[in-house]
C-alpha cells in the first residue's frame, strides 16, 4: 500500500508484491489476490481520502494486553496479548479514516 501511495506505477505492482511476499516468506501465489486487494482501495473512494490525508500509518504492528474473555476467547481470567498490524489508517479534517469503506464512523 505504501509504494502506490509513494507513486509506484501500476505496472510495477505485480513484481513488487511478489517480492514482498518472497521475502516476508509468504507464498508468492498470493501475489494477484495481494494486488487485487491493494488496487480495490487505491481504485476505491479511499484512494483520493489517503492521498490528501494530513498524516498515513502504514502496517504499524500492535499489542493489546488483557483476558481471554476481553478478545472473544475460552479462558475468562487467563492473560491474553492480541497481536495484529494496523494496515492502512489515516488523519482527515474529521478525524481518523481506515480503509474499510463499510465503516464511515469517524474515530477521534
Amino acid at each position: 500500500m505504501r509504494a502506490v501511495a509513494e507513486g509506484v506505477g501500476e505496472a510495477d505492482w505485480r513484481p513488487l508484491a511478489n517480492t514482498i511476499l518472497t521475502e516476508a516468506v509468504l507464498d508468492p501465489g498470493l501475489t494477484d489476490a495481494s494486488v487485487a486487494l491493494d488496487a480495490g482501495i487505491w481504485k476505491s473512494e479511499i484512494g483520493p481520502r489517503v492521498r490528501r490525508a494530513r498524516a498515513v500509518i502504514y502496517e504499524v504492528p500492535f499489542a493489546l494486553p488483557g483476558r481471554s474473555a476481553d478478545f472473544g476467547l475460552d479462558g475468562a481470567s487467563e492473560a491474553a496479548v492480541l497481536r495484529g498490524v494496523i494496515d492502512l489508517a489515516f488523519r482527515e479534517p474529521e478525524g481518523l479514516g481506515d480503509r474499510r469503506p463499510q465503516d464511515r464512523r469517524r474515530r477521534r
